[in-house]
Formats: C-alpha cells, structure tokens, sequence
C-alpha cells in the first residue's frame, strides 16, 4: 500500500481529474487516487481472476472508480490526466506508443520501477527502495 501512495502523491492529482491505471492488479492505486484526491479513476486488467478480486476489493473500499477487464490496448486513454503503471518490457513499450498517440499533451505517466524506453523522465522519486518515474507527455 506504501507504493500505492507514493505513486499517486507523485503524480499530483486535482479533484475532478481522469486518472487510468493500466494493469489494475488488485486496484489499489486507482481506489487511493479516487478517495485521496476526488479524481474519476479507470484501472484496467486483463486477467479474469485478478479482474475480479479488484472488483472485491472495490465494494470493500466503497469506491467509485471503474474497473475494466480487457487489454488496454482496447480502450481509448485520451481523456486520462494522469496514467498509472506497473509494467515492464514488450509491454510497457506498446503502452509507450499508445500513450505517445493518444495522450493530451502535460498529462502525467506514473510508472512504478520500469523505465519507458524512449521518454525522458520529468522526475523520479521513490518508495522502499522502488523508483517511480514520472513522466510528462510533451
């Protein structure tokens, strides 16, 4: 949970902001983001059980984000003000080129330990010994 904290104190939420967190997990993330800092969260997921265990972990928390299972490939990430992720390798070079495409430009990119291959971090900082780069789409 300390990871998930720092991830959205880093990304410098506003009330009333679209936040994505792509390959939701447990939903942790996109759950702090909502009740911290009154933003309009999406994670997505694509496996089926971890799908539904963030689903869970919704109702316990009483949360109004949104949880998606699919890949993210599949849904359109223009309206996001911040993304989140956790991903590394193929992947997060494929969210990279989606990002680059689809985001408006100051909008921020969060991303726990992995760096994007081709984008200059705007800043980093850490948690446990974890770097979270953050990112600035130009």
């Amino acid at each position: 949970m300390e990871a998930a904290r720092a991830m959205t104190e880093a990304a410098g939420l506003k009330p009333g902001e679209t936040v994505y967190d792509i390959g939701c997990g447990d939903g942790r993330v996109v759950y702090l983001a909502v009740r911290d800092y009154g933003v309009k969260g999406v994670g997505v997921e694509l496996s089926p059980l971890v799908y539904l265990l963030a689903r869970v972990r919704g109702l316990l928390w009483r949360s109004g984000a949104e949880i998606k299972l699919g890949d993210f490939r599949w849904h359109d990430l223009s309206g996001a003000d911040a993304v989140f992720c956790y991903l590394s390798g193929e992947v997060l070079a494929t969210l990279e080129a989606k990002l680059q495409k689809e985001l408006k430009p100051g909008a921020r990119v969060i991303s726990l330990v992995y760096k994007f291959p081709n984008w200059k971090e705007s800043r980093t900082c850490g948690c446990g010994g974890l770097p979270i780069r953050v990112y600035i789409k130009e």
